[in-house]
């Protein structure tokens, strides 16, 4: 059986407040479905500046440390 690729889109652009409501909803589901022989987990993270980010983990210092790009770069 091969291994699901899943894109996690996260956070939000209009607010910190909904975007960390929705890492936490998010770094939640990651961890209730944690199964490396099933799943790849990737996470596309969106801040209110608009900016793209694609940290490996959705821990603050994981999003803090992400290269920031705008919606054309991300694509």
């Amino acid at each position: 059986m091969s291994v699901l690729r899943i894109l996690h889109l996260v956070g939000s652009a209009d607010n910190d407040f909904y975007g960390d409501l929705s890492r936490l909803y998010a770094q939640d589901c990651i961890a209730a479905t944690a199964n490396p022989s099933l799943y790849e987990f990737h996470i596309a993270y969106i801040t209110p500046d608009r900016q793209w980010r694609f940290p490996p983990s959705l821990s603050k210092e994981d999003i803090a440390a992400a290269k920031p790009m705008s919606l054309s770069e991300a694509v």
